[in-house]
């Protein structure tokens, strides 16, 4: 992998790592639910764990199967956090929310979209650098 290729994958799952959290801190803003603002902390955190990740990775001088399984692994509990915060948004208690806190309000159902399509960027990423440099 060339350095052009390597600084693109860094750059899309940085970035998509950044408008995955601030969409939790929208969906935050709109819904006051505790439990489900733990879901949403887990998301972040996840997020903020694939962040470190790949900028160890661009800084290091060699890259280890190990440093690159531990990014595959944390992008996976990223996508799987994402995925069942989704779905569960519409199962209680979060569907019996009140109408001006409604999980399926719109703007808490576009953020999810957004992640969604974020993790997706990011998996294929992760693929594509794991793919091009695992020994």
């Amino acid at each position: 992998m060339n350095i052009e290729q390597m600084n693109t994958i860094v750059e899309t799952i940085v970035n998509e790592c950044e408008s995955i959290i601030s969409e939790t801190e929208n969906v935050t803003e709109v819904i006051d639910l505790e439990s489900f603002a733990e879901e949403l902390l887990e998301i972040r955190i996840s997020a903020e764990n694939v962040q470190t990740l790949i900028l160890m990775i661009e800084e290091s001088e060699y890259i280890s199967n190990n440093m690159l399984d531990n990014l595959e692994n944390e992008s996976i509990q990223l996508y799987q956090n994402i995925k069942y915060s989704f779905d569960n948004i519409e199962t209680p208690p979060y569907d019996a929310l009140s109408e001006n806190e409604s999980s399926t309000n719109p703007e808490v159902i576009d953020s999810f979209v957004c992640m969604r399509d974020s993790i997706n960027a990011i998996r294929d990423a992760v693929y594509e650098l794991v793919t091009s440099m695992k020994v």
